[in-house]
């Protein structure tokens, strides 16, 4: 079976390049401050903001996550008035190959080969089912890769560092991972927080 194909690309000797931040032109600016004074907001407006995660971690921080000292610690997260917590560096994970590769070498450590003599279970041939079944799966596997490629070679070189960045079989990252307790009702996943943007607060959001 082909193994999965992934891009290769070194974010460490990508420069980003992010377009300047413009401010908006007065005469909206303006209309919509007019628009606050004589039509001032009945409701609170409802803000939610969901954190996925801080990438591109630096090579020092990486190099915590496998330390059990590190482990009782947890790092904060402060956006305007948003405030999240217990967010921690993540290791890379293992790949579905990568975890059967480990499960296959854990099977055989330790064991002694003893094979049976005579043609064993492991030795019979393949039904005609099997075979069409693996060649079914080999082709698929193929397309999947073929579709792959074609779409990576049409991305541009920021969009490349930033699938690498949040890949999180690739790098390590920052993520609220711990779980929220079960037992309250209504309770929010700790990576999403919601927020109530009075009327003079989004003036000052505005401006």
């Amino acid at each position: 079976m082909p193994s999965l194909w992934t891009p290769q690309f070194d974010p460490t000797q990508h420069k980003v390049e992010l377009p300047d931040l413009e401010e908006p032109k007065t005469d909206h600016f303006l209309r919509s401050v007019l628009q606050r004074k004589h039509q001032p907001l009945s409701t609170p407006l409802n803000l939610q903001l969901e954190f996925h995660g801080l990438f591109a971690v630096p090579e020092q921080w990486k190099a915590k996550v496998d330390d059990p000292a590190e482990a009782a610690y947890s790092l904060d997260f402060r956006f305007v008035n948003f405030y999240m917590k217990g967010a921690k560096i993540v290791g890379r994970e293992m790949t579905e190959e990568e975890r059967a590769e480990t499960d296959a070498a854990k099977g055989r450590k330790g064991t002694v080969d003893q094979k049976p003599k005579g043609k064993g279970k492991g030795d019979e041939e393949p039904t005609e089912e099997e075979v069409q079944q693996l060649k079914a799966e080999i082709k698929e596997r193929e397309e999947r890769n073929y579709r792959l490629k074609v779409e990576w070679e049409g991305l541009d070189e920021n969009t490349k560092f930033f699938r690498t960045c949040e890949d999180p079989y690739k790098n390590a990252s920052i993520r609220c991972v711990d779980p929220v307790d079960a037992s309250l009702e209504d309770a929010s996943p700790r990576n999403t927080q919601a927020y109530d943007l009075e009327e003079a607060q989004l003036r000052e959001f505005e401006s």
